[in-house]
């Protein structure tokens, strides 16, 4: 007959492991905490000292069943993110005997990808985010595909920040008179009638910078059939800051008598106008 006071301690001890057994972090941690059926006053009382000491291993140990952040910041539970650059967020599931059979990911910011990988215990999420802010991604590793059996959660802060402003490129503007724009390979200037011989109009246009990087290797030059009859003064600098602008000068002087044409060719490193063209006229009279 078994004395009041160890039935006492038995049923103590056993409610305290039924207690144990019904813990989702004890059935992680130690798959095989399971029900004790049968067993004597000695073995439940073994039993339980090791599962208290197994939670405080839990509480204080490395090695503890944990997600870890592999990269890129491995360890931290922050993942460090911009808008429009590529992220390869690597996590891994540690200190439980098992290989996770499923993962599943939530929280995640527009743009990303979860990789779902299966029966591994390295899982990752990649892509671009499309939008910035704090996230709270949420990771669980299950024991079994198709998202079953005992799990393991934890969650993440993700820190997506902004885009880095883009600076655009370099834009030339030509303008004739100041604040009109031309249309390049569109745009024509006439000169009027001037005597054959003598100088006439003199127009003078502007070249801006209308983009954020520098327009550079700026210069001048001419073609077309009466050619010599526009005579170009140069601009005075070949470069230009972003908003700078400069100026040169066509002057019509008719070397003979009737329809006169050329054309005036503003090169630059601008990307889709080079070089600007603009086409010129007069005419010339005895």
């Amino acid at each position: 007959m078994i004395p009041p006071r160890a039935r006492r301690i038995a049923s103590r001890l056993g409610s305290l492991i039924l207690l144990f057994q019904r813990s989702p972090v004890v059935q992680m941690l130690f798959p095989e905490a399971k029900l004790v059926g049968g067993a004597g006053l000695g073995e439940l009382g073994k039993w339980t000292v090791a599962t208290v000491a197994g939670l405080g291993a839990f509480d204080s140990v490395a090695g503890a069943t944990t997600i870890a952040q592999v990269a890129p910041s491995a360890g931290s539970t922050t993942v460090p993110a911009k808008v429009g650059q590529n992220l390869n967020f690597i996590f891994q599931l540690t200190g439980y005997p098992d290989t996770p059979g499923s993962w599943k990911v939530s929280g995640l910011p527009a743009g990303l990808v979860h990789a779902n990988a299966t029966n591994n215990a390295v899982d990752s999420v990649s892509g671009k985010p499309t939008v910035s802010g704090n996230f709270t991604v949420s990771i669980t590793a299950y024991q079994k595909s198709g998202y079953s059996g005992d799990k393991f959660t934890r969650n993440f802060t993700m820190n997506v920040l902004p885009a880095d402003p883009v600076t655009p490129p370099q834009e030339i503007a030509v303008q004739q008179p100041a604040g009109i724009n031309l249309t390049d390979a569109v745009s024509v200037r006439s000169f009027g009638t001037t005597k054959v011989g003598t100088k006439g109009k003199v127009f003078t246009f502007t070249v801006r910078n209308l983009g954020g990087m520098p327009l550079t290797g700026i210069s001048v030059y001419k073609d077309g059939a009466h050619k010599q009859d526009f005579i170009v003064a140069k601009p005075p600098v070949s470069s230009l800051a972003p908003g700078a602008s400069t100026t040169f000068s066509v002057t019509f002087t008719p070397s003979g008598t009737g329809s006169r044409s050329g054309g005036i060719h503003v090169k630059s490193n601008d990307a889709n106008e080079n070089p600007f063209d603009i086409r010129v006229a007069g005419v010339g009279s005895p």
